[in-house]
C-alpha cells in the first residue's frame, strides 16, 4: 500500500511537471504579428542595445520593438520570422524604440529572406524558438567589474533568460536586477569578502521557468567564462497539439509537417515575385505585375500591338509607336484639333471665326492688327490670361490705349502659337476664341 502511494505521488508529480512545462511552452511560443522593416544592423560590434558581440558576418539579427524587448529580457533570443517571401531564424541583438508592439527592425540580409527590400516593410508573424546552436552558456563580466561593483551578462542561452540570482554567504539566492543594456547589475558587488572576486554560484531561470544552477563560476575581468551547461530542450506541443511533435505553421499559414499529413507549403504557391499567396501575375508581355512591382499591366495599343507605344491623339487618330504617324499639332480657329486653320494672320484666309462667350453674349472683340492683339470693349478689363498649348494658363499684361481699346502683350506671337484668351471684367468672365484680322 505504501509503495502504491509513492508511485502515485511520483506519477502525479511528473504529470504536474509536464503540464507546467507545456504551459510555459505556450508562453514562449506565442505568435506575435506586426510589420517588418530593415536598418543597417550592428554586425561586427557590440553596438546594439543588448550589448552582445556580433561577428562581422553575423548579419541575421534584429532590433526588437520596445514593448516586446521587455527591458532586455528578449536579448539573445532566437525568433522565427514568417514573411511574404519566406522564413528566417534571427537573433535579438538590438532595440527599436519607435517600433510598435509586434514590429521588428531587421538587417537587410534578414529582411531579404522574408520580403523584397524594395518594399521597405512587410507584414510578419514571429515567435520565440530554441536557438539552434550547440554551444554552452557563457558568462561575461562587464569591463570595470570588481568586488565592489559587478555586472553580469548571460550569453549563448538556448532560451531567453528572464532572471539571474547569486548565492550569498548565507546560502540564500539574491536577485540581480537586469538593466536595459542586458547586464544584470550588482551595484555593491557579489562578494561578501571584498579582498577577492569569485568564484560564484548563479541560478538562471529561463522565460519558460527552467532553472539551471551554475556552481563555482570564476571571475575573469576580460574573457568570457564557459559554464559547461545549457538548458535542456523542452517537450512542447506542436501546432498539431502533438507533444514533442515537429509540425509547424508554414509560409501558407497552415500547420503542416509532423503528423498532420500535409507537406509544408503545399497548400499555396509563390507568385512571380516569389511571395507565398501573392497576387502578382505575369502579364501577356512576360512582366511580373501588381501594385508593388512598379510595372503597368501590358495590353494592346491602338495599333493592336502588345506592349506597343501607339496612342490615340486629340484628333482621334492612332499615332506613334509603329504606326508611322505623328500626332496632330495644330488648332483650328474654332478650337478643333487637327484643323488646317491657325489663329493669327493665317486664320482661314482672314475670315472671322465664331465667338464663344461666358456667361453671356457680348464678349469683348479680339482684333489682330500688324501682328499685335487688341481688345475692344466698353467694360473695364481687370485681368487677361493666355491659355497656351496643353492647357497651361499664363497671365499676360494689358495696356489701355483709349477708353475702350486695350493692347494685349501675348507671350508668343499668336500667328505662330495657337492660343485662347480668358478675359475678366468687373461684370463677367469670358473665354474668347474670336479673332478679327486687319
Amino acid at each position: 500500500m505504501k509503495t502504491s502511494k509513492i508511485v502515485f505521488l511520483v506519477f502525479s508529480f511528473l504529470v504536474f511537471q509536464i503540464l507546467k512545462a507545456q504551459e510555459n511552452c505556450d508562453k514562449m511560443l506565442l505568435w506575435h504579428h506586426g510589420e517588418g522593416t530593415f536598418y543597417g544592423g550592428v554586425a561586427g560590434s557590440e553596438g546594439g542595445n543588448c550589448s552582445l558581440p556580433l561577428a562581422a558576418d553575423d548579419t541575421l539579427h534584429v532590433a526588437m520593438n520596445h514593448v516586446d524587448y521587455d527591458s532586455s529580457n528578449l536579448c539573445g533570443a532566437c525568433i522565427r520570422i514568417l514573411g511574404s517571401k519566406g522564413e528566417v531564424i534571427a537573433k535579438v541583438a538590438d532595440r527599436c524604440p519607435e517600433c510598435k508592439p509586434g514590429d521588428i527592425d531587421m538587417t537587410p540580409q534578414t529582411f531579404n529572406v522574408i520580403a523584397n527590400t524594395t518594399e521597405g516593410r512587410n507584414k510578419i508573424s514571429w515567435q520565440v524558438v530554441p536557438c539552434p546552436f550547440q554551444d554552452l552558456i557563457k558568462i561575461k563580466y562587464k569591463i570595470g567589474a570588481s568586488a565592489y561593483w559587478n555586472a553580469v551578462q548571460i550569453r549563448n542561452s538556448k532560451y531567453p533568460v528572464k532572471k539571474l540570482e547569486y548565492r550569498d554567504s548565507s546560502g540564500s539566492y539574491v536577485n540581480i536586477p537586469r538593466q536595459m543594456y542586458n547586464y544584470f547589475l550588482a551595484e555593491r558587488g557579489l562578494d561578501a569578502d571584498k579582498t577577492k572576486t569569485g568564484p560564484y554560484t548563479f541560478r538562471l531561470t529561463s522565460i519558460n521557468d527552467q532553472v539551471l544552477i551554475l556552481n563555482n563560476i570564476p571571475f575573469e575581468a576580460t574573457e568570457e567564462v564557459s559554464t559547461g551547461m545549457q538548458f535542456p530542450s523542452m517537450q512542447c506541443k506542436d501546432c498539431n497539439y502533438d507533444l514533442g511533435g515537429s509540425a509547424k505553421v508554414d509560409n501558407c499559414g497552415v500547420c503542416s509537417g509532423g503528423n498532420t499529413g500535409i507537406a509544408p507549403n503545399s497548400t499555396c504557391k509563390k507568385d512571380c515575385r516569389g511571395y507565398w499567396n501573392g497576387i502578382a501575375y505575369t502579364d501577356e508581355c512576360g512582366k511580373c505585375v501588381d501594385r508593388l512591382t512598379l510595372y503597368t499591366p501590358c495590353g494592346k495599343d491602338c495599333n493592336g500591338e502588345l506592349g506597343g507605344m501607339a496612342y490615340t491623339d486629340l484628333c482621334g487618330d492612332c499615332v506613334g509607336g509603329n504606326t508611322g504617324k505623328t500626332a496632330c499639332q495644330t488648332n483650328q480657329c474654332e478650337g478643333e484639333w487637327g484643323g488646317n486653320g491657325y489663329f493669327g494672320l493665317f486664320c482661314n484666309n482672314n475670315v472671322t471665326t465664331s465667338l464663344t462667350d461666358y456667361p453671356k453674349n457680348g464678349a469683348p472683340t479680339l482684333v489682330m492688327r500688324n501682328n499685335k492683339l487688341y481688345l475692344n470693349t466698353d467694360e473695364e478689363i481687370i485681368h487677361v490670361d493666355q491659355i497656351m498649348l496643353c492647357g497651361t494658363l499664363v497671365a499676360v499684361s494689358v495696356d489701355k490705349i483709349n477708353n475702350n481699346t486695350y493692347e494685349i502683350n501675348a507671350h508668343k506671337n499668336v500667328s505662330e502659337f495657337p492660343s485662347i484668351f480668358r478675359i475678366r471684367t468687373h461684370n463677367a468672365s469670358y473665354s474668347s476664341k474670336i479673332l478679327f484680322i486687319e
